[in-house]
């Protein structure tokens, strides 16, 4: 086996059982685990970013300067979020509802930040892109993704990843 040694940390496939603390999986199938991580980012890592990766290429098709609010950013899947969209050249609103959550999503590369809990979502995101985003990224749902859903510039995508904040209807 190339890449990892008898002993190692390593992280799976969560379809593998990224959960366990033992699997048996294909030397291509485990990935090193950095010292600096630690096992509980360790255990979301793939899915978490995974989850990102899969709806911005293949679901909501993200390009390059396209403006993208991402609801719950410092959660899992949201930092992931943050983290990946700003990597693949977009500009990232990032909404939380705290300032300490929205340090940590300015730090994974949010170019703005929304507090939804002092703040009308809508309102200060249709504040800093009048003519709406083009993606939204809720991994929240309930009231803040309807809030979120009416951020939608024209032909924009909405991308539901979760239901944190309860399951919403859209009228």
């Amino acid at each position: 086996v190339e890449g990892v040694n008898v002993g190692d940390r390593v992280i799976v496939s969560p379809g593998l059982g990224a959960y366990a603390t033992q699997v048996l999986a294909r030397p291509h199938q485990a990935v090193a685990v950095p010292d600096s991580m630690s096992f509980e980012v360790a255990a979301g890592f793939l899915q978490a970013y995974g989850t990102a990766w899969f709806g911005f290429t293949r679901r909501l098709h993200l390009r390059d300067g396209e403006t993208v609010l991402v609801t719950g950013a410092s959660g899992g899947v949201g930092r992931a979020a943050v983290d990946l969209a700003s990597a693949m050249g977009a500009v990232v609103i990032a909404a939380a509802s705290s300032e300490e959550r929205l340090d940590e999503a300015r730090a994974a590369g949010a170019a703005h930040t929304v507090n939804y809990a002092t703040a009308d979502l809508t309102a200060e995101v249709k504040a800093l892109v009048p003519g709406g985003v083009d993606v939204v990224y809720d991994p929240v749902g309930g009231d803040i993704g309807w809030n979120s859903y009416r951020t939608l510039g024209a032909l924009g995508r909405y991308g539901i990843v979760g239901f944190v904040g309860g399951i919403g209807s859209l009228p």
